[in-house]
């Protein structure tokens, strides 16, 4: 690895990721950008792109140290609750083993890993979550998210492991939650947002910003990053449109519990930003303030 180099190199192992493009974009001019694209094609930004496979340390490794890799965000990941219900064993390979892997590579070349986890963990009862408090994982998705933890500080104890959830301004080919609601009521389509489900999201530029800060700060382990309060995805919805000054009409109100048809999930998934607040020195900032920054 050149320790020479001005500007850090952050390699992103899901590169085609919602999160890859809005982390990339918000470091591109503090760090070196790499993204590693699989499945998926990136068809917007102008960092340097790299197919490679995840699955063999060896290769891995010597791929990291000739790409001189000196932070890497693994973003990579199969989000789709309804797909890991119906593929468990791929969830399981790209959500645990793959992290396993990615963990063990940055640990034998002392590379630092932010891994990127979830707010799946909780269950039903509405509160804010702590990294501390007991975890109760109703499917697929978060069972293979939670294992990949476990296997992230298994292999590297000095990885950080983000639990959170975000927002941004996506790329077409992979439109964020706030995306597709404003383009919903910019469309005078209507859109359906649960009251039922309650989070905490953060926009994916102060995400980036926090973990890299906390990083820096040599944190480890399990840190939550999440905005200082929390809402229903409804109420979100509500102050997104007011925000950006557009007619909450289509906005409908509705539950996930009257939604039989999806997979079984949290409706619980608000997390305490505590921890992390304590170490950055000042609060991680409400949603309304983060919308505020879209």
């Amino acid at each position: 690895m050149n320790l020479n180099h001005k500007r850090q190199r952050i390699l992103f192992t899901g590169g085609a990721s919602l999160l890859a493009y809005l982390w990339a974009n918000a470091r591109d001019n503090q760090n070196d950008i790499l993204l590693l694209e699989h499945q998926r094609k990136i068809t917007k930004g102008s960092w340097p792109i790299k197919r490679f496979a995840l699955d063999d340390s060896d290769k891995l490794a010597g791929f990291m140290d000739e790409q001189e890799v000196d932070i890497v965000v693994n973003t990579a990941a199969l989000t789709n609750v309804e797909q890991c219900e119906k593929e468990p064993d791929l969830a399981a390979y790209v959500n645990t083993k793959l992290s396993g892997i990615i963990s063990k590579t940055c640990f034998n070349l002392g590379i630092k890993l932010i891994h990127i986890s979830t707010d799946h963990l909780y269950g039903l009862e509405q509160r804010c979550f702590t990294e501390d408090n007991s975890t109760a994982l109703l499917n697929v998705y978060s069972r293979t998210k939670f294992a990949g933890e476990e296997e992230v500080l298994a292999a590297n104890p000095s990885s950080l492991v983000c639990r959170t959830n975000f927002f941004g301004n996506g790329p077409t080919y992979r439109p964020s939650f706030s995306d597709k609601i404003i383009k919903s009521l910019q469309e005078k389509a209507d859109i359906t947002l649960f009251t039922d489900v309650v989070f905490s999201p953060v926009l994916g530029s102060k995400l980036a910003e926090y973990a890299h800060k906390l990083s820096a700060y040599g944190c480890c382990g399990i840190y939550n990053i999440s905005s200082d309060d929390c809402m229903s995805k409804y109420d979100f919805g509500l102050l997104l449109a007011r925000c950006k000054g557009l007619s909450t009409e289509q906005i409908k109100a509705g539950t996930f519990a009257a939604r039989r048809d999806l997979v079984k999930r949290p409706t619980a998934m608000a997390l305490s930003n505590k921890k992390a607040a304590e170490v950055l020195g000042h609060p991680l900032g409400t949603i309304s303030e983060h919308i505020q920054l879209l």
